[in-house]
């Protein structure tokens, strides 16, 4: 039941005016979202393609050691690397949505152990895996987020990899 009078013309105007600048002020944000989700979606393309190629050499090259050389001396050498690497986790705000990033800081001397008894392929390899972790840090999703559950090849594959790269701790920040 609407009056049809002057004064209740003008307030329906006004809240009609108000309804459509909200509208396409969303209209705007939804396609400044869906812009910086393509570029998001396009940079983790090119990682995900980047570490499908190196992760399996990089496997492989460690299969290779382990299996020229005894079990127990790779499993010295990587037991005490040095250095340490923090992985924070930061909460970004693109367009006033809370999307949660890993930042990673320090760095590991992957070489600290003898290089008399180890396999020269267990050199290839750590040097492999610290041009490459990085990028499988930034592929792994954040706690927290929608695709923390993921069970793909990269996320299981983190606890392996820390387990050579120590990281030392795990924060929650937020910028």
């Amino acid at each position: 039941n609407v009056n049809p009078n002057r004064m209740v013309l003008l307030r329906l105007r006004r809240r009609l005016n108000f309804a459509l600048r909200g509208h396409s002020l969303l209209k705007d944000k939804l396609e400044g979202l869906i812009k910086e989700f393509t570029l998001l979606v396009k940079e983790y393309k090119r990682q995900r393609i980047k570490v499908d190629q190196a992760l399996p050499i990089v496997l492989r090259t460690f299969l290779l050691a382990k299996a020229t050389s005894a079990t127990e001396i790779i499993e010295d050498a990587l037991n005490y690397p040095k250095g340490e690497i923090n992985v924070d986790i930061i909460q970004k705000s693109i367009m006033n949505v809370k999307v949660p990033q890993l930042s990673i800081q320090g760095e590991v001397d992957l070489f600290s152990y003898g290089l008399v008894n180890t396999p020269l392929e267990l050199d290839f390899a750590l040097s492999s895996l610290k041009d490459i972790f990085p990028e499988i840090l930034r592929l792994t999703p954040a706690p927290g987020s929608p695709t923390a559950s993921s069970t793909g090849p990269i996320p299981p594959l983190l606890p392996i990899l820390c387990a050579i790269v120590p990281v030392s701790r795990l924060s929650s920040g937020s910028t």
